[in-house]
């Protein structure tokens, strides 16, 4: 009878991982601009934007000057060093990457959208699934910031 339990448990666990898997996959539709701007984030706290108008969700633009190429080819570079990086697509001053965790394979979302009349580049990082993400989106865009800074400085 415990065998039993023990199997329905994990066939439950197995279905329930693999949904998640799959819904984990697939890009979300409100990733992109609309009108220059991001998607707002979600009430929960696993997104942080540049754009946001919510405290708990704000964090400053990373700053930045010089030709859109220019920018956006340090941007690249930038990103590409973090670690769990994928680049889904650059358009124009436009970036999407995607961040896969180490363990349970969950996928964030970074969009960047460089303005260079403003010498800044929008950014926002927010976890596909779930509620809470532990600071970790907050803390991808402040590792970023230090490494496009840092990328900025060995340029001049």
């Amino acid at each position: 009878m415990k065998t039993v339990i023990l199997l329905g448990i994990v066939l439950l666990a197995s279905i329930f991982l693999i949904r998640m898997h799959r819904s984990n996959i697939k890009t979300p539709e409100y990733i992109g601009m609309n009108e220059h701007r991001f998607s707002p984030c979600p009430n929960s706290p696993n997104c942080v934007s540049s754009q946001s108008d919510t405290d708990s969700h704000n964090i400053p633009a990373i700053s930045a000057s010089g030709n859109e190429q220019k920018v956006m080819n340090r941007l690249q570079t930038a990103v590409s060093s973090m670690q769990g990086a994928s680049i889904i697509k650059i358009d124009g001053n436009y970036l999407h990457a995607e961040f896969k965790s180490t363990v349970f394979r969950f996928i964030d979302d970074l969009e960047c959208y460089y303005v260079p009349n403003k010498n800044i580049i929008h950014i926002k990082s927010a976890s596909r699934l779930g509620y809470y993400d532990f600071g970790i989106n907050r803390k991808r865009i402040e590792t970023l910031r230090a490494r496009f800074t840092s990328e900025q400085q060995s340029m001049l």
